[in-house]
């Protein structure tokens, strides 16, 4: 009897190729980091039973190597490099809160570079300039037609995600927003 062999495939794989894109030249405008974590999911708690962590909308938090994004009241969506225990969560979510697992489900990747402000302003629907959108920051937003999940760090890095269906969509609008200023792609 033959054993089926399981492959573990970035959801990058097929839809995106490392290098440059777009405008020819050494300098490209916007970097592109692709992401594939180790872990994701829905969080959902009983209004009101936290654990010991407070979270405020439209912050991003990083906490025992778990990232954290507050989308709605009572509602979570996390990621993180390995699946954190049930201890881990207990902490920061509380005994009664649902985990969804979502790991296969997302499609995530970072933005940076001399122009990402410029492509961002082409179709997200928030204001991403620092004064409005300042580090640690996180929101549920449209890009264009596509519902995403973005957060930025210190170095003005964008991560976005989206569900892996809209991956391809994802970087179809990148492409084209971008291509002027050129990208450069990575892992």
């Amino acid at each position: 009897m033959v054993e089926p062999v399981l492959v573990s495939r970035s959801v990058w794989h097929g839809l995106v190729d490392v290098g440059s894109h777009g405008k020819a030249n050494d300098d490209a405008g916007l970097r592109v980091r692709l992401l594939d974590h180790g872990f994701a999911a829905s969080i959902i708690c009983p209004a009101g039973q936290f654990g010991s962590a407070t979270f405020e909308l439209g912050q991003r938090y990083l906490l025992e190597g778990v990232q954290i994004l507050p989308i709605a009241p009572d509602h979570f969506f996390i990621e993180s490099a390995t699946v954190p225990t049930r201890e881990c969560l207990d902490r920061l979510f509380g005994a009664q809160a649902t985990v969804i697992d979502q790991t296969g489900s997302r499609a995530s990747l970072q933005l940076s570079g001399p122009n990402v402000l410029d492509v961002l302003a082409k179709g997200v629907m928030i204001d991403c300039d620092p004064r409005s959108f300042p580090a640690g920051s996180g929101r549920v937003t449209l890009l264009g037609p596509l519902s995403i999940q973005i957060s930025v760090d210190a170095d003005r890095t964008f991560e976005l995600s989206c569900m892996r269906s809209m991956a391809a969509d994802l970087w179809h609008w990148i492409e084209t927003a971008a291509g002027q200023y050129g990208i450069l792609v990575a892992r």
